[in-house]
């Protein structure tokens, strides 16, 4: 309904007046929504999608280097515990006739990413084996460590994908 002076009366109209500002004998009323607000800024939606993308695209290119990296580090607790056990062999060694049958008689390290075995233990020598278990498993590269000393030569061979060079790192 149109009122004196050309204006819109009631409760719809007055609601839109009220949100988009208008002018009333003169003055031009604003609401608190049009106002300028000059240290209040948020971010949009799309800089918010911006944003996430970005995160996600640099999470996808650094999580399979850091799979990589702590796979490297955990190859190399089979190691020194392999390198270790060696150590042991010849302290029992020294006190018996023959070379450790078993790991636990060389105080194999508790581990849950590597499983230890003593293979074909004689008096001339023996193979000590470091199979990966549980989440180690899932490194096909570096599988399994094998150590094996025969009349006091010393060979580093491994099972996996990789060069022996990568896994033994010789």
């Amino acid at each position: 309904r149109l009122g004196a002076g050309g204006q819109h009366h009631g409760p719809h109209a007055q609601l839109l007046a009220g949100l988009v500002g208008v002018r009333r004998r003169g003055v031009l009323k604003e609401t608190a929504m049009h106002q300028p607000s000059s240290s209040i800024r948020g971010f949009t939606l799309i800089e918010m999608l911006i944003a996430v993308a970005i995160a996600a695209i640099l999470s996808s290119l650094a999580l399979p280097s850091y799979a990589s990296y702590m796979a490297k580090a955990h190859r190399l607790e089979a190691k020194l515990a392999l390198m270790q056990m060696m150590l042991q062999q010849e302290q029992w060694r020294s006190q018996h006739r023959s070379y450790a049958d078993n790991s636990a008689d060389l105080r194999a390290p508790t581990s849950q990413r590597y499983r230890w075995s003593v293979r074909d233990a004689s008096t001339a020598g023996y193979i000590l084996v470091a199979t990966a278990i549980g989440p180690q498993a899932q490194d096909r590269a570096c599988a399994v460590f094998v150590l094996a000393v025969q009349a006091g030569d010393v060979q580093y061979r491994h099972e996996g994908s990789a060069p022996a060079s990568q896994c033994w790192g010789r």
